[in-house]
């Protein structure tokens, strides 16, 4: 859910709005994260980090309604801003399912966990939309291929391991915020 369903969205949302937007939306995550945090792990955030989030909600109101006002909305939009906030609450919940998953198991057991079920997920969605050999088709080149990898490793498998130390040690409000 956190992985294949969010980053699925978030890619839906960057093709329909752009990666500015979706970007911004994204920021939502760590609001979403706060509430259910609050609701299913006790956690109680400070007076100002609630400050914070209110102006983080408005700040993402803003600035998606100023650009709304000079394009005007289409169904593309709507569609890509649902998508971003569709991606935000699904990387939420994911979020913290993993802080309950981390009571009794390692960080780093739970990033490699998180990553492969995120992969199937994303087998199984290629599978079903018959796609996923159009998805291999750009790794057949050297340079793709090199810097996908590079990416990954980097990114995903050293980050998101680190994200899952993080979320370990900490609440689940305060990592989502950092990460």
């Amino acid at each position: 859910l956190g992985i294949a369903v969010a980053d699925t969205l978030f890619f839906v949302s960057i093709v329909r709005i752009g990666p500015q937007t979706a970007v911004l939306l994204s920021t939502a995550c760590p609001v979403f994260t706060v509430v259910l945090a609050c609701v299913f792990l006790d956690e109680r955030p400070s007076p100002l980090a609630w400050t914070g989030m209110a102006l983080a909600i408005v700040g993402i109101g803003w600035v998606l309604g100023a650009r709304a006002s000079r394009r005007g909305p289409t169904t593309s939009s709507l569609t890509g801003i649902v998508a971003g906030l569709g991606s935000a609450l699904c990387g939420a919940v994911g979020i913290i399912i993993s802080k309950t998953a981390l009571a009794s198991v390692p960080p780093l057991e739970a990033a490699m966990v998180r990553l492969a079920a995120g992969g199937l997920g994303l087998l199984v969605w290629g599978a079903i939309g018959l796609r996923f050999m159009g998805w291999l088709a750009p790794l057949r080149k050297p340079r793709v291929f090199g810097l996908l990898s590079l990416a990954v490793i980097n990114g995903v498998c050293v980050g998101f391991s680190l994200s899952m130390v993080a979320l370990a040690r900490s609440d689940a409000s305060t990592a989502t915020v950092l990460n």
